[in-house]
């Protein structure tokens, strides 16, 4: 894609928007994932896009027929950040690390929090969210500024029946329908791999090698 120009989120540098010659493509994710963001407008000749400041309430872009906005003041849920261990057995307790923030500009009047918003975690054998993704732990955040961010550990636990193997941690924000988003295309991200189970000892060409097998009750292997 020809790229035309590129603006970052005035609070959350994670949240871009590139202007490209097929129109405006945003990532909230720091380009982890990219959707089309032209709202309606049907002129892909675009030369510039900006975050309107300091609350980007609205998004304005420049385009051959002049300057056109488009509103972002619904509350705009995302997960800036992901992060838990690269390993783990069936059972074992683990911690997750997640960072969630509103981007949009959230509700007008005398509401200022966010009600029950839910982030929920899960084990998937790939990076898309499918419905048999384990859930591993939930955080449930009671308030969340508008225009802010809040960042929690959150205690997790592989559930019996994960099979050994690579996993991705994918965190999803939520909401349960109590509030109405400007943008749901967003609120899921995918965090590491986690390895599941034992990974089989290796060994290196060379003299002999002695490894600790699990379940050969403790016993030695020498490999020639």
């Amino acid at each position: 894609l020809n790229i035309k120009s590129i603006t970052f989120h005035p609070k959350f540098s994670s949240s871009i928007l590139a202007v490209t010659g097929n129109g405006i493509y945003r990532t909230d994710h720091s380009g982890q994932d990219w959707y089309s963001f032209n709202d309606g407008n049907t002129d892909t000749m675009t030369n510039a896009a900006a975050f309107l400041t300091p609350q980007p309430s609205y998004i304005l872009a420049g385009t051959a027929d002049g300057v056109i906005s488009f509103d972002n003041s619904l509350p705009d849920l995302v997960i800036t950040e992901l992060t838990g261990p690269t390993s783990a057995k069936t059972l074992e307790n683990i911690f997750v690390s997640s960072t969630v923030a509103t981007l949009g500009g959230g509700f007008a009047g005398s509401w200022s929090y966010y009600d029950r918003v839910e982030v929920n975690f899960y084990l998937s054998i790939d990076t898309n969210k499918s419905s048999d993704d384990a859930l591993i732990g939930t955080r449930i955040f009671d308030s969340l500024p508008i225009g802010g961010s809040k960042a929690a550990t959150t205690f997790a636990s592989i559930p019996t029946g994960v099979r050994n193997g690579i996993y991705y941690i994918i965190g999803v924000v939520s909401t349960y329908g109590h509030i109405t988003e400007s943008n749901t295309s967003n609120n899921t991200f995918v965090g590491n791999q986690i390895q599941i189970g034992n990974q089989s000892p290796t060994a290196n060409a060379g003299p002999d090698q002695t490894v600790s097998c699990a379940g050969s009750n403790g016993a030695a292997v020498t490999l020639d």
